[in-house]
């Protein structure tokens, strides 16, 4: 099973937006695989960041695995669990939740990839996590986004 039409239609709007898209799906419908099959359009500026409610972060690294079984291996995607983790400059996507890029504001260990770069991929899973400019969730994550090159669903 591959995308269907309408995943396809989504994949095709984000890429001709240059990777820089919202995908306002409902439900259930495919976001994930929407957001892996745009981030592989930009495999050069790989790795990708991805932030998502805590309890989505296994969700993610499984999604990858399954659809993108020629392009990432398990030990190549990192989970972040917790504030004193450091990215690893060879994974291919790094894992992390909302919560964690806020606590992180602070220090910054995850504002940056580990080569000082800033982070050219960068996924918002449950965007609407972002609604309220006043909480620190949010004045963390969107520096993230506005440096990024390609930033979707």
């Amino acid at each position: 099973a591959g995308l269907l039409p309408y995943q396809l239609e989504g994949v095709h709007f984000g890429a001709s937006r240059g990777g820089r898209c919202l995908i306002g799906d409902e439900m259930g419908l495919g976001k994930t695989l929407q957001g892996l099959a745009i981030a592989a359009q930009y495999l050069e500026e790989w790795p990708v960041f991805v932030i998502c409610p805590s309890s989505l972060r296994w969700v993610w690294k499984d999604q990858a695995l399954e659809w993108l079984p020629e392009l990432v291996r398990e030990h190549q995607i990192q989970v972040i669990k917790k504030s004193t983790d450091t990215l690893n400059p060879r994974a291919k996507f790094w894992v992390i939740s909302y919560n964690m890029v806020a606590l992180d504001a602070k220090n910054g260990n995850f504002q940056m990839r580990p080569d000082g770069l800033p982070h050219a991929i960068v996924i918002a899973d449950e965007s609407h996590n972002l609604k309220d400019w006043s909480t620190a969730r949010t004045k963390a994550v969107v520096p993230l986004l506005r440096r990024a090159r390609r930033a979707s669903p």
